[in-house]
């Protein structure tokens, strides 16, 4: 049975592809129909193998023994219809694209994967990444685990930020999702600046949660013990401040991006005022700073005096961070961390999430960006053990066993080839082709 449908397959796939060849107008419509038809063939062919294997181990299974012993010998998870292969592929496209362009691409592999089914996935893998960050914090913060870092690291960089998106289903319009990236320093190749040993954290939580998820996951890489000093980076908001509390030996910086970007936004309408402040903040000289601002302000009217009154009271809460800042000019990442890696998926046209959604998709993007996606959408080890060929030889039988067996596949296939009686019944290749094998016997073969 098992080598009359095997045969049965390839005659098929055989025609499908003669057929893409009469009907198709272009390479492009070829393409797609030869793939669609060979992954069509795999899937029937794994199937006539998986069906078998299932009836020999049902063979030797005991007669109480409800076990799933197909599932078991596959390493496959109770309930779990995805394999792994494809629940990474859908992940790793799911925070890329939209999930309905996720199960476009996902459908040239696998017909039948809707955006609910591809939303699915993504959501099983983000519950996955953050119970692991729970679980992390409760480690650290509630039983006093040592995390385990064995890197080592003289100082560390960890700079914060928030990225607004749009909510749905939600009584708020919008929620910032919190980013970190925590790195050593930075590195350059001639061509480009990298962040080394840059690591992402990411979601939507309060800033305890943040900062002590981040001390976990630093921690699990850097052995914090022997780490001399930690810079702690930002644009000003005080719930990037309080990771200092975090670390020892730890001390706010206020990058000079979020420096230059408030100097621009309330003097950009006085070059003046903007190069006398930029003087003075440069030689950490407050008073003179505070000269400056008082100058600009007499200068402007309006909302450009409110943006000088703000940018006075920025620059004071700030300048413990802007006054002993010679790190400064080591910071600066965060704001391109937080676009690429955050933004760009989850702030595209037309984007909204709810709160639990976009807690779920910034964890994905953070471990994708830590190339530490499969940590979350499994992995099926198939316990080693071999299986035996299934097909039957053909000294199996003796002569007088051949034309019996030849008149049984071709009964068989005369019932299950409908292109022998079909439209095509008279093509070249079902005339010459597959109608000898399937008749074979009886026409001279």
């Amino acid at each position: 049975m098992i080598l009359q449908r095997l045969v049965a397959v390839i005659l098929l796939l055989y025609q499908g592809v003669h057929e893409c060849l009469n009907e198709c107008s272009d390479f492009e419509s070829f393409e797609r129909r030869v793939r669609g038809w060979l992954a069509e063939t795999g899937r029937e062919i794994l199937s006539i193998v998986l069906e078998d294997l299932d009836a020999k181990l049902m063979r030797e299974k005991g007669p109480n023994e409800t076990r799933f012993l197909l599932d078991e010998r596959l390493g496959l998870e109770e309930r779990d219809r995805v394999s792994a292969g494809l629940k990474e592929l859908a992940v790793r496209l799911g925070t890329e694209l939209s999930f309905r362009k996720a199960a476009e691409v996902l459908r040239e592999i696998t017909p039948g994967i809707s955006p609910m089914t591809a939303w699915n996935i993504v959501k099983e893998a983000g519950e996955q990444a953050k119970a692991e960050g729970e679980r992390l914090r409760e480690q650290v913060f509630e039983r006093g685990e040592d995390p385990g870092g064995k890197e080592k690291a003289e100082r560390l960089h960890i700079e914060a930020d928030g990225v607004v998106i749009a909510l749905q289903r939600s009584k708020k319009r919008r929620e910032e999702v919190k980013i970190g990236a925590a790195y050593e320093g930075k590195e350059s190749d001639g061509k480009r600046v990298r962040l080394k040993g840059r690591r992402i954290i990411a979601g939507v939580m309060s800033e305890e949660a943040f900062w002590e998820e981040t001390t976990a996951r630093v921690g699990e890489r850097w052995d914090l013990g022997g780490v001399r000093g930690v810079i702690v980076g930002g644009d000003g908001a005080p719930w990037v401040k309080k990771g200092t509390e975090y670390f020892e030996n730890a001390e706010y910086r206020l990058d000079k991006f979020h420096l230059r970007r408030a100097l621009r936004e309330a003097l950009g309408h006085d070059p003046e005022g903007y190069e006398e402040t930029r003087k003075a903040i440069l030689g950490r000289d407050l008073n003179r700073v505070k000269e400056c601002l008082k100058e600009a302000e007499r200068r402007s009217t309006g909302s450009k005096r409110q943006g000088v009154v703000r940018l006075r009271r920025y620059l004071l809460d700030n300048w413990d961070g802007i006054k002993s800042s010679d790190e400064v000019e080591s910071l600066g990442a965060i704001e391109g961390e937080g676009y690429h890696q955050v933004a760009r998926r989850m702030k595209r046209m037309g984007a909204s999430w709810s709160e639990h959604g976009a807690d779920r998709m910034a964890r994905l993007l953070a471990a994708k960006a830590n190339g530490e996606l499969n940590r979350y959408t499994g992995s099926w080890r198939i316990p080693w053990k071999s299986v035996p060929l299934v097909l039957p030889r053909l000294e199996q039988f003796n002569a007088a066993d051949l034309d019996a067996k030849a008149e049984e596949v071709g009964a068989w296939l005369r019932a299950r080839v409908p292109a022998l009686t079909g439209p095509y019944q008279s093509s070249l290749f079902v005339k010459y082709v597959l109608r000898q094998i399937v008749l074979g016997s009886r026409e001279g073969i």
